[in-house]
């Protein structure tokens, strides 16, 4: 069985109680426990580093709103000390 979770900092204490038999009185032992979040979501959607992703529909953001602190890289020079 595959246990999903919405907060990924449950995953030991989901571990703890599947190891100590708190579940339907029967001991589990839980497999890929031990493994990070963001590893774990790679490893499930055959992911790895620099690999392409196949995107079926995108959708991009619009343009930074007026008055936010982000700069315009492409009209934005740079500091003085940097030339």
């Amino acid at each position: 069985m595959k246990i999903y979770l919405y907060n990924p900092r449950m995953v030991k204490r989901v571990c703890e109680l599947l190891q100590s038999g708190a579940v339907m009185n029967k001991m589990y032992q839980p497999h890929e426990g031990h493994i990070p979040y963001l590893l774990q979501l790679f490893i499930d959607f055959n992911l790895y580093g620099m690999n392409l992703l196949n995107l079926g529909a995108v959708k991009f953001r619009s343009s930074h709103p007026k008055g936010c602190l982000i700069p315009d890289l492409q009209t934005s020079r740079p500091p003085s000390a940097w030339t």
